[in-house]
């Protein structure tokens, strides 16, 4: 990897932020509208505004998950965000962080592609990515701190490709605080720095810094505050019970382990992964390396929507594929056939990104679909609902209500009373005794159709309103507000 030479602030640079921040100036505006217009409709996140709030409050319990945040996973960076958190206490608040962190998470990528590639070739690298159908539906679903990782992670493979090794161990650290399962990017990244011959301080440090922590999170904390409710595991069951059970049928057993990786479902997530990019990870393997583990995780899961690329699964993926396509953009401007034609290489890489987003979305759907995300009469009078509301009190709700909901120390989600469990769990659920409201939209699909619905749904409902003194006190529709 050739020493990089400084460069004066030019057009293109000027050209390159203004693309920056036109994404988010677009994904912040967007998900103001979907906040404002209920159009959050999981519970992610309801989850970490309330985590907030409580880290705010002297306390790391969230009760909607109903156990402290850090037994589901270990968000640390929440602590680090926390500060900001509390001058504007809102879910908003975390949606503009998140799409500040993934706007921002292109320009390391972009400064890495100007130093290996023609100015016009980077620039299209820094179009692509910000207009990767991942990277938008990264942002576009819930809030996760996953998406700080992504800018992270980004800066990291930056300060690598200039050797600048104190501030890659600082990123390194914040990849970690981010979620338990980083580790595996992380380790990946220690055996690339072996492979690419950097000194040992670099590749044992990563490397050590990612297992120590890997062991720790899972074996240690995760059980300690988690209690045993949330099992994660339970996603690779058909591996096996434990973590040490999985490990040993994925090494044993891999003509198993090829047929679930090769399947269609799959085929069609890789090709979503490295289609936008003209499949140019490819010609750099190794750069690509760390984030295999990861896609591995994925495509093993039984989990059916880590399957694809619309939710937020790819946030620790995304800055590999630009980085190795950045170093296969090299390769083929290396070679005499495409010798001077850099344009070619640039409508390509357009029109790549422009194609994939009109097929995959969800850039250009957003925008020509922007009027479906403004507020509606329906949306108005939710507003009433939650008005009724004290603001201390315990409640209950659906989905599309508990953002809103969130900034108290007592909320509760509906489908857990639904499904009779925690979520991820084979552990009954019960609703404390000490909710005083619930707030209901019976349309919510989630929560009474499909996701989360179970065939003992109805009678787990009927049994909460029998036995919970609930009466109804407003009504509008299909939206009931109670009060015990």
């Amino acid at each position: 990897m050739q020493k990089p030479q400084k460069s004066a602030l030019n057009k293109t640079d000027a050209l390159a932020f203004f693309l920056t921040a036109l994404y988010v100036f677009f994904f912040g505006l967007v998900s103001v509208l979907k906040y404002n217009s209920f159009s959050y409709n999981d519970f992610d996140l309801a989850v970490h505004a309330q985590t907030l709030y409580n880290i705010l409050h002297g306390s790391i319990e969230s009760s909607i998950l109903g156990i402290p945040f850090l037994g589901n996973h270990l968000n640390f960076i929440l602590f680090v965000i926390a500060p900001a958190y509390a001058v504007f206490q809102s879910p908003l608040t975390l949606l503009l962080l998140q799409t500040l962190a993934l706007g921002a998470s292109a320009y390391p990528i972009y400064l890495i592609a100007k130093e290996n590639l023609p100015e016009n070739v980077s620039l299209a690298v820094l179009f692509s990515y910000l207009f990767y159908p991942s990277l938008g539906y990264v942002n576009l679903f819930e809030f996760h701190p996953t998406a700080f990782a992504t800018f992270f992670i980004s800066a990291t493979l930056y300060f690598i490709y200039k050797s600048r090794f104190i501030p890659f161990i600082i990123m390194i650290i914040l990849v970690l605080l981010c979620q338990e399962n980083l580790p595996l990017v992380v380790v990946p990244i220690g055996i690339y720095l072996l492979l690419i011959k950097r000194p040992v301080k670099w590749w044992l440090s990563t490397i050590i810094l990612g297992s120590v922590w890997f062991w720790i999170g899972v074996y240690v904390l995760i059980p300690y505050f988690g209690k045993g409710i949330i099992q994660f595991t339970s996603l690779y069951g058909y591996l096996g019970n434990t973590g040490g059970e999985i490990l040993k049928n994925i090494l044993t057993h891999p003509v198993q382990l090829s047929n679930i990786i090769l399947n269609p479902e799959n085929h069609n997530y890789l090709l979503q992964i490295i289609g936008p990019v003209l499949f140019l990870p490819l010609l750099s393997p190794v750069n690509f390396l760390a984030a295999v583990p990861t896609i591995f995780q994925h495509l093993l899961s039984s989990r059916l929507t880590e399957h694809t690329i619309y939710f937020h699964y790819t946030a620790e993926i995304i800055p590999f594929v630009f980085f190795a396509s950045i170093f296969g953009l090299k390769k083929v401007l290396s070679r005499s056939t495409f010798h001077k034609k850099e344009n070619f290489l640039v409508n390509s890489l357009l029109l790549a990104a422009i194609g994939s987003n009109l097929i995959l979305g969800p850039h250009i759907n957003n925008l020509l679909n922007l009027r479906s995300f403004l507020k509606t009469d329906s949306d108005y009078i939710k507003e009433a609902f939650l008005k009724e509301i004290p603001r201390d009190a315990e409640v209950v709700s659906t989905f599309e209500f508990l953002p809103q909901l969130s900034g108290r120390s007592k909320l509760y989600s509906l489908h857990h009373v639904i499904m009779g469990k925690y979520t991820l769990s084979d552990i009954s659920y019960r609703l404390p005794p000490t909710t005083e409201y619930m707030l209901i939209d019976f349309e919510d699909p989630l929560t009474f159709k499909s996701g989360f619905y179970t065939k003992e749904g109805d009678k787990n409902f009927k049994q909460l309103l029998r036995d919970g003194g609930f009466r109804v006190v407003k009504k509008a529709g299909p939206i009931v507000l109670f009060k015990k």
